[in-house]
């Protein structure tokens, strides 16, 4: 049975998208749900980053952890399988190097996996399939970012982001477009999320 659908020219997002699954009518009642409360895009109170594209070298004797999508499992960042970086890799992409409390987002393979980078972590870096979300308003908890992202309305709008057939990707671009609540409750939602990791 066919599902019908109609979209206001208004209504079109702003890369302009036709494809029938971003615009059906679930995806249409979360959106509306997501706008219903005050909200903020999240490229407004955060840099938002990729890791170095292209080659790199590992050193098995340097301290710098070089994360990869296969670190980030459960919203932990599991370090242990972690290779090291060599100092001039890191070097060339500080603009990339994790700080504590920044949150990671897969953006490649298994998109929407959410890290939080925690004192035990750097010195670090990640590869081009992360995306490192680094807050910088103080009105906006990285703590309540990293949950909102598992919620359901976070991973909504992630998996509607993503796109490519073949291989899927989540761009930076569109990870700046991610709506965040603005919560009056922050500080409760950190102290559980700190109970949590």
């Amino acid at each position: 049975m066919a599902i019908i659908n109609y979209i206001h020219l208004s209504e079109l997002e702003d890369e302009i998208r036709f494809d029938p699954q971003y615009y059906t009518p679930e995806n249409m009642l979360f959106e509306d749900e997501i706008k219903a409360f005050p909200n903020i895009y999240l490229g407004s109170v955060a840099l938002i980053t990729d890791g170095q594209h292209g080659y790199f070298k590992l050193d098995e004797n340097s301290e710098i952890r070089q994360i990869t999508a296969k670190c980030i499992k459960e919203g932990l960042i599991d370090k242990t399988n972690a290779d090291r970086l060599s100092h001039i890799t890191h070097n060339k992409n500080l603009r990339s190097s994790l700080a504590v409390n920044d949150v990671l987002v897969t953006t490649a393979g298994t998109i929407g996996q959410i890290g939080l980078v925690l004192e035990d972590i750097p010195p670090a870096n990640i590869d081009q399939d992360i995306g490192r979300i680094a807050i910088h308003n103080n009105g906006v908890s990285p703590y309540f970012v990293w949950a909102f992202l598992q919620s359901k309305f976070g991973c909504f709008q992630i998996e509607r982001f993503t796109t490519g057939q073949v291989q899927t990707h989540l761009s930076l671009k569109k990870m700046k477009k991610l709506r965040i609540p603005l919560f009056s409750k922050y500080v409760e939602v950190e102290e559980i999320v700190k109970k949590y990791v």
